[in-house]
């Protein structure tokens, strides 16, 4: 958390990123419903009406933190380090980016903490998350997907399923960090970067048709 120096007695003064990476995680953590700006205030250690004077409502605030930790992953996707070479054939770039996510979801885990939260309701919040970030960021993976099916390289798979089954599935252990270690006590923690490639190979092998 990052702190600027401050008087003694005075209320202190935090940056925008400290109190966006407390709410975010409070939001992922606790769900919208439950969680009360004013404890978040007690907690980052700053006047009853800081963030209200910084961000607003509390969906002002909401809204902010979620731009924060969504904009990070996708800014971090979009490195050049994370995105698979021009001149790979289709299928290893789909694998390549499903390593890339994994990875980058296992550095950031309360994104998908925060969708296990939203993802069930039925609200204008997970509309703007997928409307925002979701949609846009699948866009091109859909059309890969659609390409290969098209041309018989993969088996046909829908959008979701492809989503869930790298998002919440192969990411999982970086998410439900409690349950996979009652799973395995032995096998954690997982190395992201082993992990990743481990899993993208097996989801694309799942995929890919058999030779004729």
């Amino acid at each position: 958390m990052e702190a600027t120096s401050r008087a003694p007695g005075r209320p202190r003064q935090l940056s925008d990123q400290a109190i966006l990476t407390t709410a975010f995680a409070a939001f992922s953590q606790l769900g919208y419903d439950a969680v009360s700006v004013r404890e978040l205030n007690r907690e980052l250690g700053v006047s009853h009406s800081a963030i209200r004077k910084r961000f607003g409502s509390k969906q002002q605030l909401w809204q902010a933190a979620v731009d924060h930790a969504f904009g990070q992953l996708v800014d971090a996707l979009r490195d050049p380090a994370n995105r698979a070479p021009d001149d790979l054939d289709d299928l290893e770039r789909l694998r390549q980016g499903i390593s890339a996510f994994i990875r980058e979801a296992a550095r950031r885990p309360q994104v998908l903490q925060l969708m296990n939260q939203e993802g069930g309701l039925d609200t204008p919040r997970l509309d703007y998350i997928v409307d925002t970030y979701i949609a846009p960021a699948l866009a091109p993976t859909a059309r890969l997907l659609r390409k290969l099916e098209r041309t018989g390289v993969i088996k046909p798979i829908s959008l979701p399923a492809y989503h869930f089954l790298v998002a919440h599935g192969a990411a999982g252990p970086f998410t439900h960090t409690a349950l996979a270690q009652r799973l395995d006590p032995n096998g954690l923690p997982l190395n992201p970067a082993e992990h990743a490639e481990r899993a993208a190979t097996i989801i694309v092998n799942g995929l890919r048709r058999a030779a004729p």
